[in-house]
């Protein structure tokens, strides 16, 4: 069988290559959660790489410790981020750009509250049986943790995923 793009061509003898289209809701995670980090990356590198100065901080997340049921696609694609912080950083190291991703845990957005409705209860519970500190991860604390690593206290800390979980 050959594939048209596939590099190579042909595929080895005896084998073949497969190919599959994924359903447009997990085709959705991969483009939200790493084709665009990937592609702001390449957007604002030549700059902050002209100016010698800048900090990326890209989202990633802590279900890729698979705790969670029918997480797959998103956990697929938000695993590409700690690789981009890692790669991100030794390329743009030079320039004196620091490149962190922040992975943050169960935070309590409304929406989700909606979205759960009469197993909300539950969900929380579940959180907070999972967590060494028992309270619930508010957005403000991974704001903080942004803006900390968009200070200058934060100038020699680069490749580095920062959980925000509370203790998972």
């Amino acid at each position: 069988m050959t594939v048209p793009g596939q590099p190579g061509g042909a595929a080895p003898a005896g084998m073949a290559w497969i190919c599959a289209d994924l359903p447009a809701a997990e085709a959705e995670h991969f483009s939200a959660n790493s084709t665009a980090a990937l592609a702001l990356d390449r957007a604002c590198a030549p700059q902050m790489s002209a100016r010698c100065l800048g900090r990326v901080t890209g989202k990633a997340t802590v279900t890729l410790n698979g705790q969670w049921e029918g997480s797959v696609p998103y956990a697929a694609a938000k695993g590409a981020v700690p690789g981009l912080t890692k790669t991100g950083a030794g390329e743009l190291g030079k320039h004196g750009i620091t490149f962190n991703g922040i992975a943050p845990g169960a935070v309590r957005p409304e929406t989700k509250n909606r979205a759960l409705a009469e197993k909300l209860q539950e969900y929380q519970d579940w959180i907070l049986k999972n967590h060494c500190l028992k309270a619930r991860i508010k957005a403000q604390d991974v704001a903080e943790r942004a803006m900390f690593l968009a200070s200058d206290a934060a100038r020699m800390i680069t490749g580095q995923n920062i959980r925000v979980d509370g203790g998972w």
